[in-house]
């Protein structure tokens, strides 16, 4: 039996669903069958279930394998041990602090302290938003009966980790684990959202001979690699914080802090025969037929959808009913990771409660439901950081996900209402199937795309700073 040791240098922090284990780090039980994953794929050079096929049509490479199932497994054990302590992180969309209030961000570490004894930084304005709803204020104090730290998902970093790796088989399994490691973690991150950046790793080199040998097996591995130059992305916050805001201009715009359409949106609406996107589509049929509220005067009103910006390529009609004929709708966010939830704020509305006057605060929920069965497409975007740059990749994205006459692909979508941020479980606000049958688009070519976003898109719209440095899909 032999031993490989590998240093892991890690980047950005790990959202981990046992941070509160003693030396919780990135685990073996994630890493392994990746890992077995990626080598059955880069040796056979075909993916899924029939890269698994060839390999075990080989004389050699079955050898390698242990195990029955489906799941492909080599014949190795890997252990990953921690070096240093953890530097804990509470992950966030958004910062707990407002502008009447002053010092929360303190407030909530300090709680966090006092309850699970643990020393925690707040990572703020990144794409993680599942802990937004797991704290509370009260005034300028934190809610004590709200705030539920067992609940709270956190992240934890290592400056550097082991990584060993024990087998029996023979050297030849040996060297393409020597050979192919550094590109397997330049194409993996690890745990919870981690195609926007999180559990960062990579192989420490030791000799450092080639200080571009991340960049080289991003290369290596990914169709599309797009490198972001900008000295404001000095540490991985930073880096986490620009990738969730370019994220969200790619995929859905920008409505805090100015406001930018999704690049996305333009890119499909820009084609020489224009789609148009699920969002417009959905505002439609809500403004059809409203959800009403009924006043205390037992008064109905329309609860009206909020808008801060008209639509566009509309020509002069701007009251969001298409001239006829005009536009195809697709469901086109779908491409970029299935949204399961879309949120439409509506304007407030003042009632006679108690005595006096109250706003009463609706949202509408669209909520997606497919009709092949698909319950999860990932995003093909991945961003990457190594403690020097931001990188943003993709590979090409998986046909079964387009709609073709061959493979129809096909969403419906539910409407709810809540009121007051608290979902409203009655008929009068639930509609199943408020929209039909919403087909993904027929084709996308993400290497077009995102030459689109970086290099051709107009100069207003066009996010700037990005070189290319690989794209084999144009």
């Amino acid at each position: 039996m032999y031993k490989l040791e590998f240093t892991l240098k890690q980047h950005t922090p790990l959202i981990h669903f046992q941070h509160y284990q003693e030396g919780a780090t990135l685990r073996a039980t994630e890493v392994k069958p990746k890992l077995d994953r990626f080598i059955i794929e880069k040796l056979t050079g075909k993916s899924g279930k029939e890269a698994f096929e060839v390999f075990k049509a080989n004389a050699e490479w079955r050898k390698w394998l242990v195990g029955k199932g489906e799941h492909p497994a080599l014949d190795y054990k890997m252990r990953i041990i921690s070096k240093s302590e953890n530097r804990y992180f509470l992950p966030l969309a958004m910062t707990p602090n407002t502008r009447k209030y002053n010092n929360r961000e303190n407030k909530l570490k300090e709680h966090i302290k006092n309850s699970i004894n643990i020393d925690v930084e707040l990572l703020t304005s990144t794409a993680f938003f599942a802990n937004q709803d797991k704290f509370s204020f009260r005034f300028n104090e934190v809610d004590t009966i709200k705030t539920k730290c067992s609940n709270m998902q956190f992240a934890v970093l290592q400056k550097s980790l082991d990584l060993v790796i024990l087998s029996r088989l023979e050297d030849n399994f040996k060297n393409q684990i020597e050979k192919l490691i550094k590109d397997f973690f330049a194409l993996y991150n690890f745990g919870m959202r981690s195609s926007k950046g999180f559990g960062s790793f990579s192989i420490n080199d030791k000799n450092n001979q080639n200080k571009n040998s991340f960049e080289e097996s991003l290369k290596s591995t990914f169709d599309v690699v797009f490198k972001y130059n900008n000295n404001i992305i000095n540490n991985f916050k930073s880096a986490l914080q620009k990738a969730n805001e370019l994220n969200n201009l790619i995929r859905s715009g920008k409505n805090h802090g100015g406001y930018s359409k999704s690049l996305l949106f333009l890119y499909f609406v820009n084609q020489s025969t224009p789609i148009r996107w699920e969002k417009r589509k959905i505002k439609q049929n809500i403004n059809s037929n409203k959800l009403k509220y009924k006043k205390s005067d037992n008064n109905l009103i329309d609860i009206d959808l909020k808008y801060t910006h008209k639509p566009i390529y509309d020509d002069s009609n701007n009251n969001w009913i298409d001239i006829p004929n005009k536009f195809e709708y697709r469901y086109i966010r779908s491409l970029l990771g299935l949204n399961e939830v879309f949120e439409f704020q509506t304007n407030e509305i003042i009632d006679t409660i108690g005595g006096g006057p109250k706003k009463i605060k609706h949202t509408y929920i669209v909520e997606v439901k497919s009709n092949n069965v698909i319950q999860r497409i990932t995003s093909p975007l991945i961003w990457k950081y190594n403690g020097t740059n931001l990188y943003l990749c993709a590979n090409d994205i998986n046909p079964d996900i387009l709609n073709s006459s061959n493979n129809s692909v096909t969403y419906n979508f539910d409407l709810k209402l809540k009121k007051n941020n608290k979902l409203i479980d009655r008929p009068f606000a639930n509609r199943d199937d408020f929209l039909k049958n919403i087909a993904a688009p027929n084709s996308f070519n993400i290497g077009k795309f995102l030459e689109y976003c970086f290099i051709k898109c107009n100069k207003t719209e066009k996010i700037s700073g990005f070189t290319q440095i690989k794209n084999n899909l144009i």
